[in-house]
C-alpha cells in the first residue's frame, strides 16, 4: 500500500504525459505499479472469495459480517494509526497514564475518555505529521478563489497540510515544537477546539471525516495499550524525515527499542 501511495502522489505532481510514458516504459515510480496491482488484485480476490463463502452461509448463521468491507476499512484505519503513532513516538514524549499496575491491561471506553493529554499528544502528532500531507482539489466549474485567482476544470488546487502545521501565522513561533499543551484549554483542562481550516487532519467542510471520534478512540486505545505494557525508546542519532507519498510515511523507518514493562 505504501508503494502505491508513492505512485499516486507522483501522478499528481508529474504532468500526465510524463507519468503515462513512465508507465508504458515501466520506469521510475511507475515501475512499481504493475507489481503492486498484481499483489493488490490477488489480495482483493482472496477476500472476495472468502466473502462469497461467508455470504452463502449468512442465512444459516444469521451473520451480516462483510469480510471485504472489514478488510478495506481496517487497512485504511491501520495506515492512519501507523503514521500518527510513528510521529507521536518520533517526538519521544513521556506520558504517564496512571493505569492500574496490571499486566496486559486494556483500557475501556470510560478510561480512554479521561486521557486528555494523550488525546492532545495525538492531535499534536497529526498537526506535525498529517496522514495526508497534501490535499488536492479540482473545481467542477470555473470559479474565483477568495485570493482573486481564477480556477477552472483544468486547475488543481493543492493544500499542503504538512506545511500548514508548521506555519507561525497559525500556530505561533513555537510551531515546530511538539507541544501537546497547546491543545489544552487553559484553566479548564479540556481539549481545545481548532477549526478544520487550520487543522485539516480529518478533512474540512463537506469532506470532513465522519469517523474522526472513532479514529481517536482507536488511536488512544492502541497508544495507551502500548505505553502501558511496553517501554519504547527512540534511538538517538538518527534522521527522521518524511517520505514522498500520498500518505505520509517515515523515510527509512523509525528505529526504536521496545521492552516489556512486566517480567515474563
Amino acid at each position: 500500500m505504501d508503494d502505491m501511495a508513492e505512485v499516486v502522489f507522483s501522478r499528481h505532481i508529474l504532468p500526465e504525459r510524463v507519468w503515462k510514458l513512465q508507465r508504458w516504459l515501466r520506469i521510475g515510480k511507475e515501475k512499481k505499479t504493475a507489481e503492486v496491482c498484481n499483489i493488490l488484485n490477488q489480495t482483493v480476490a482472496d477476500y472476495v472469495s472468502k466473502n462469497q463463502e461467508l455470504t452463502a452461509k449468512k442465512q444459516e448463521n444469521g451473520d451480516d459480517f462483510d469480510v471485504l468491507k472489514f478488510y478495506l476499512a481496517e487497512a485504511t484505519a491501520k495506515g492512519s494509526r501507523k503514521h500518527t503513532e510513528t510521529g507521536f513516538l518520533a517526538a519521544n514524549v513521556t506520558i504517564n497514564l496512571n493505569f492500574p499496575p496490571r499486566k496486559h491491561f486494556l483500557p475501556n471506553a470510560e478510561e480512554l475518555s479521561k486521557l486528555v493529554y494523550l488525546h492532545c499528544a495525538l492531535c499534536e502528532s497529526l498537526r506535525l505529521f498529517p496522514t495526508t500531507p497534501v490535499i488536492i482539489r479540482e473545481p467542477i466549474q470555473e470559479d474565483v478563489l477568495p485570493s482573486g485567482h481564477k480556477v477552472d476544470q483544468t486547475t488543481k488546487v493543492i493544500l499542503c497540510s504538512y506545511a500548514m502545521g508548521r506555519m507561525p501565522e497559525i500556530w505561533g513561533e513555537d510551531c515546530k515544537e511538539f507541544r501537546p499543551e497547546r491543545w489544552i484549554l487553559q484553566g479548564k483542562g479540556g481539549i481545545k477546539h481548532v477549526g478544520t481550516n487550520s487543522f485539516p487532519g480529518f478533512g474540512s467542510g463537506p469532506w470532513a471525516c465522519p469517523g474522526k471520534e472513532l479514529a481517536f478512540t482507536r488511536m488512544k486505545a492502541v497508544a495507551a495499550t502500548i505505553l502501558h505494557n511496553f517501554n519504547v525508546e527512540v534511538l538517538e542519532e538518527q534522521t527522521v524525515c518524511p517520505g514522498v507519498s500520498a500518505a505520509l510515511t517515515v523515510k527509512h523507518g523509525l528505529k526504536a527499542t521496545v521492552s516489556s514493562r512486566w517480567s515474563i
